[in-house]
């Protein structure tokens, strides 16, 4: 058994029987239940290791805990991938040496260098903007009338792009109005 000032919170909050059974289980290459119960619990019947097996193994305790024990043996076996890693990119003869040797770049920070070029190409005038927004529009199956809404009311579509609204479809106003009998003032403006 493992010295439990090196287990984490999760490994901790578990009875010593439990805990072996999480450090059994990380040690199988199959995941037997049923085995890592009867290790962890060497009174145990068969069929009570096969019953109980399963239940513990899915325990949310226990599940924390292997995570957390799995993250641990992994975090640890960095060491090791880091050495494979070295030798393989040492090695000349092997067919992965550029791989290794890159991938080492790559882990402390000298990336390789892609460049790319992105050319944005966008209207220039109201005309093409308007068509733009018409087209999409269409496509999208939008009324002339919700098409017009998007462009707005002091841009004027040019003429044709869309259909004139018919008389039947027309929105009838309602206003009222004032008469002004003179134009005193508003020279500049009529």
């Amino acid at each position: 058994m493992k010295d439990d000032s090196v287990h984490g919170q999760a490994m901790l909050a578990l009875n010593e029987s439990q805990r072996a059974f999480v450090l059994e289980l990380l040690d199988q290459a199959d995941t037997n239940y049923t085995r890592a119960y009867m290790i962890a619990f060497p009174d145990a019947s068969r069929l009570t290791a096969k019953a109980n097996g399963h239940k513990l193994a899915h325990d949310p305790r226990v599940l924390e805990a292997l995570h957390e024990e799995a993250g641990n043996r992994l975090r640890a076996s960095a060491v090791m991938g880091a050495s494979v890693l070295r030798q393989i990119a040492n090695d000349p003869t092997h067919k992965d040496q550029l791989k290794a040797a890159t991938t080492l770049l790559n882990r402390i920070g000298l990336h390789e260098r892609t460049e790319h070029k992105v050319t944005v190409e966008r209207p220039t005038d109201d005309v093409e903007i308007i068509q733009r927004i018409v087209d999409l529009g269409k496509s999208l199956g939008l009324s002339d009338e919700t098409i017009k809404g998007m462009i707005g009311n002091n841009v004027a579509a040019p003429a044709g792009l869309l259909a004139a609204p018919s008389a039947e479809n027309a929105a009838v106003i309602d206003a009222e109005f004032a008469e002004i009998g003179t134009t005193e003032g508003l020279e500049g403006v009529l």
